[in-house]
């Protein structure tokens, strides 16, 4: 579930083996799907990019990435490559070729690099603006001062709902969000709802994870230090064998007749996400202290989780900064835009070489003061 496991799990020439090619089944697999969707042949198609996080482009070139997991953390390679599909068994042209887009670092990505190309299109040069990718990883580029700074921080699979207790992807029976009505009442928004049709909810995806959090610190039911307040009254806190944790949903009747059960946010949980949170928060701060200011005036939102959330609630638990809140914009796959971007002109993957020379990438892991700053992100606002 984590960028550490897997580099952990390649240092075993059999299992980098099996993750190269788990890796290049899954692309094919997504190939073949697109051209039959579009009337398109495989064979049909003479270029191909990819990108992804530093970790990844290595599994999947069977390239050893052991240097990754130890300081002081260097990929194998920086630049971008180009290869032949068919050396990585991809389903393209027999001639057709490959590239991958360059590595900031060993954290840093190309799936940063691409979703800098984008963003690169939506700047105002007057303002500082920061890049916020939302996944596994929280990989983020400010620009400032006519200056770039990047930076990467684990996040663990927490943001995605991979560890929560009730924790699901976002699919049809998820919580994507809620709030209290004027009646003190919780009321659920459940991905796959329509007018007609309401479906009972059977977990808890990221982004409605980063919702409980901020609609329940506004309603004082959890405290600034991420503890559940057992003074606040509430009749949906109750304790449990594992410890104290608030009922999302409880079916009418629970019984083994029945597949529904309840779904609950546990204290392990909020802790899960203030480590999220605070690494998240703590990766800003330093990006923000080396550009010399306070805080970004625009934020975009970008990845399978940065891109749902919503800004109120990111702004609540302190993720991000307090700025204005139509300063705070969700940019969509922004990785997978400027893929295609690099795909479709060279020129931009010529882009993609320079920026190398003009990020400057802030390590956390060994900055001074970062484990101070790091806990003292922990706390909500």
């Amino acid at each position: 579930a984590d960028v550490m496991s897997r580099v952990l799990a390649s240092q075993n020439p059999k299992d980098a083996r099996a993750l190269k090619t788990l890796a290049c089944e899954t692309i094919s697999s997504c190939i073949r799907a697109l051209c039959k969707n579009n009337g398109v042949l495989p064979e049909d198609l003479v270029e191909g990019i990819v990108v992804g996080n530093p970790t990844m482009i290595h599994l999947l070139l069977g390239a050893p990435a052991r240097g990754i997991g130890v300081a002081p953390y260097r990929p194998l390679f920086h630049g971008g490559l180009e290869l032949r599909a068919r050396d990585l068994g991809l389903p393209l042209h027999t001639g057709a070729s490959f590239h991958t887009l360059p590595l900031a670092s060993a954290f840093v990505g190309a799936d940063t690099v691409a979703a800098w190309l984008w963003s690169e299109r939506l700047l105002d040069e007057s303002s500082s603006t920061l890049l916020l990718d939302l996944g596994t990883n929280g990989e983020m580029v400010l620009s400032a001062n006519g200056k770039l700074w990047a930076t990467a921080c684990a996040t663990g699979p927490a943001f995605e709902g991979a560890t929560l207790t009730c924790g699901i992807q976002g699919i049809p029976g998820a919580i994507e969000s809620v709030r209290f009505d004027e009646a003190g009442r919780l009321v659920l928004n459940i991905i796959g709802s329509s007018p007609k049709y309401v479906p009972a909810p059977r977990g808890i995806c990221g982004s409605g994870a980063m919702s409980v959090l901020a609609a329940l610190l506004k309603k004082g039911i959890i405290r600034p230090d991420g503890r559940f307040d057992p003074a606040c009254d509430s009749e949906l806190l109750r304790k449990s064998e594992a410890g104290v944790e608030f009922v999302l949903y409880s079916p009418p009747e629970e019984s083994a007749a029945t597949s529904e059960c309840s779904v609950t946010l546990h204290q392990k949980d909020v802790r899960e996400l203030q480590f999220a949170k605070g690494a998240v928060a703590t990766g800003i701060r330093f990006l923000c202290e080396a550009a010399g200011i306070a805080s970004p005036e625009r934020i975009l939102l970008a990845g399978a989780f940065g891109n749902v959330i919503q800004a109120e609630d990111a702004v609540t638990i302190g993720l991000i900064p307090e700025i204005d809140r139509e300063k705070i914009v969700g940019i969509g796959n922004a990785a997978g835009l400027g893929a295609c971007l690099a795909l479709l002109d060279s020129s931009i993957r010529e882009r993609a070489k320079r920026l190398l020379g003009e990020i400057e990438v802030i390590e956390l892991g060994g900055a001074p003061g970062f484990k101070e700053a790091f806990f003292a992100s922990l706390s909500f606002p």
